[in-house]
């Protein structure tokens, strides 16, 4: 065996045990090998200069196949969604249906699953024609993977790497309400709330370039529903009104 044979099957090699690691990493080792290279290949990587003309080397290893990921991404796409309404729907009963879907095209979109995809090193076992791989190539093995994975490891993998991420969502930005005073009012007098009131708390450096409002939400003249600052007294208001709603679809820091 000469040099370069060798080095090849070194490649070949160290790629094939990656996947081995990586199964079991993800907590799935029953996916055949091959399953979980056809949900990594994109469909450019056979494009490759490399690829084309069948050089053996052709990286990252395993062999080159002719199955790429497109179907499992949209199989996988339909079961990510399906679990995490479910979820969503589950624990925020509350919450109106147009939040729910906000909030899932968000934890769903590229940005998100490529970084959840990296953090579980997938990115490094894409076979693609681009380098860097790009967000949406990483994004959709990502995707890919739930294709191949079992209906109750996809709800496992929801839980567990997708729904963390709802820390980090800023509601006001995936949701935006044009008017949400009115929104809140309209709700709270729908449960048989008959004053809503905003009301100025505080408020410094007015006359100065940064000043700072703090607005609250009362019912029935002793009750505050939500509270928030802002650069001006409308900006608080909406800011304030805007917490109440979340608090009201009991969306808070400790759910």
């Amino acid at each position: 065996m000469n040099r370069g044979t060798i080095k090849i099957f070194e490649f070949s090699r160290d790629y094939n045990s990656e996947i081995y690691a990586f199964g079991h990493r993800i907590g799935a080792p029953e996916i055949q090998e091959h399953q979980y290279v056809k949900a990594l290949t994109n469909e450019s990587f056979f494009e490759r200069a490399d690829v084309e003309e069948h050089v053996e080397s052709a990286q990252p290893g395993a062999d080159v196949g002719t199955e790429h990921n497109s179907e499992l991404v949209k199989q996988g796409s339909q079961k990510l969604s399906a679990w995490l309404k479910r979820y969503l729907r589950f624990h925020l009963t509350s919450a109106p249906e147009e939040l729910i879907e906000a909030v899932e095209e968000h934890l769903l979109a590229d940005e998100c699953l490529a970084e959840i995809a990296k953090h579980i090193g997938v990115d490094n076992l894409v076979r693609t024609k681009e380098f860097p791989v790009s967000q949406h190539s990483c994004a959709n093995a990502f995707r890919a993977l739930a294709g191949v994975f079992s209906e109750e490891k996809v709800k496992n993998v929801v839980i567990d790497f997708v729904v963390p991420q709802l820390v980090d969502i800023d509601f006001s930005e995936i949701y935006p309400l044009a008017n949400p005073m009115d929104v809140l009012t309209d709700l709270l007098k729908a449960e048989g709330v008959t004053e809503i009131e905003p009301r100025l708390l505080r408020s410094a450096g007015v006359n100065s370039a940064e000043p700072i409002y703090v607005a609250a939400i009362y019912t029935d003249k002793q009750k505050n529903v939500g509270q928030s600052a802002g650069e001006s007294l409308t900006i608080a208001v909406d800011m304030a009104a805007r917490e109440a709603l979340l608090r009201l679809w009991n969306i808070t820091s400790d759910r």
